[in-house]
């Protein structure tokens, strides 16, 4: 009797715990890219797919893809991604953090304005970075938006995974009528048990199998960002303008359309406080730089050593000091939902003489 009591309690303890798992809180920004400035994308966050690729990247789609500013480019604060038709031949961009950028798990946003054209199909995805291993569909990918405007106003997010053979089954769709002339939030935020998807803040689609194996579940490693305008192709043709048994639908009074991307953000789950900056300067060193954790929320109280000054960044996570002649310590102290978190790193100085001075 006694053990049958402690057995159903161990049960119910179990179960209970089980019930009450949370999903994580992706309240860190550990990577993001404002598209701040003008010219050409970062090339330390993104490279560029090039070409027409196979059978239209697999897709049928007619655009060329080229890293020519006149295609992509940063300018008032947004990354620009156009598609544009030059003697009957359209030219576009596809960006993409391949080998540059990759994770597992987290909160991704993106904000942007999307292209409209009858014919255009615009996407802001994701794509296992094993996909040149593995291949496509066994790598995975994450249609976070895509938007066909022959259905305008109705944004979807779509899977691909070995178990739909790399077919749409996996989707959903969504009203955003002013999608094309102003900003939004789409995001996706992703654990190890499901993908969810939303508008700014609504939440309108969960995958979450019963089974997760390499055919239902190829989310489980690191995947990659990619932007993107395709022209015609299967999902962006308009059938009532397809000539010659191509899909090659599109208003044949468009002659450009463009994307804008305020910013693409990263968040990941919290877990300890982390402070980045040079171990060694130079005495009467200026505008160093010196980073901690980024929480949303939070509030940041540096303390800085004997002679450094603060040019900026006092309450935030990144702070940039003008150093004083001798080594020292830079300490940050966050306060974050009624947790404090400390951290210090140990500075020293380095004369031009090559002579090290240290705590």
């Amino acid at each position: 009797m006694q053990k049958t009591y402690y057995l159903a309690l161990l049960l119910c303890l179990t179960l209970g715990f089980k019930a009450v798992a949370q999903t994580p809180t992706f309240n860190e920004l550990i990577w993001s890219d404002e598209f701040e400035g003008e010219g050409a994308p970062n090339s330390t966050w993104w490279g560029y797919d090039l070409g027409n690729g196979h059978d239209g990247w697999g897709n049928r789609e007619l655009q060329h893809y080229t890293n020519q500013l006149a295609n992509v480019r940063q300018s008032g604060g947004n990354l620009v991604i156009e598609a544009v038709k030059k003697d009957g031949t359209w030219t576009s961009a596809r960006v993409k953090s391949q080998g540059k950028l990759k994770f597992t798990h987290g909160r991704v946003e993106f904000r942007a304005k999307l292209a409209p054209g009858v014919g255009t199909w615009p996407a802001l995805w994701m794509l296992g970075e094993s996909v040149t291993t593995k291949g496509w569909p066994a790598c995975g990918e994450i249609d976070v938006m895509e938007y066909i405007d022959k259905r305008p106003g109705i944004v979807q997010t779509a899977l691909h995974s070995p178990s739909s053979f790399g077919n749409t089954q996996n989707l959903a769709f969504t009203q955003v009528p002013d999608a094309t002339t102003a900003f939004h939030v789409y995001a996706l935020e992703w654990t190890e048990n499901d993908l969810k998807v939303f508008v700014d803040s609504t939440l309108y689609y969960t995958y979450a199998p019963a089974v997760k194996d390499a055919k239902t579940w190829p989310f489980n490693e690191d995947f990659f960002l990619i932007m993107n305008i395709a022209v015609g192709g299967n999902l962006g043709s308009e059938p009532t303008l397809e000539t010659n048994g191509l899909k090659n639908g599109i208003d044949p009074t468009l002659t450009s359309t463009r994307m804008e991307v305020d910013y693409v953000r990263v968040y990941q789950q919290f877990k300890d406080l982390a402070l980045t900056g040079p171990a060694e300067v130079a005495p009467a060193a200026q505008s160093v730089t010196f980073k901690a954790s980024r929480l949303a929320n939070a509030t940041y109280n540096w303390k800085l050593p004997s002679g450094a000054t603060l040019v900026s960044g006092q309450n935030s996570p990144e702070v940039v000091i003008n150093w004083g002649k001798k080594p020292g310590k830079v300490r940050v102290k966050v306060q974050h939902k009624g947790e404090t978190y400390s951290k210090a790193m140990t500075v020293k100085t380095k004369s031009a003489s090559g002579n090290v001075s240290s705590l």
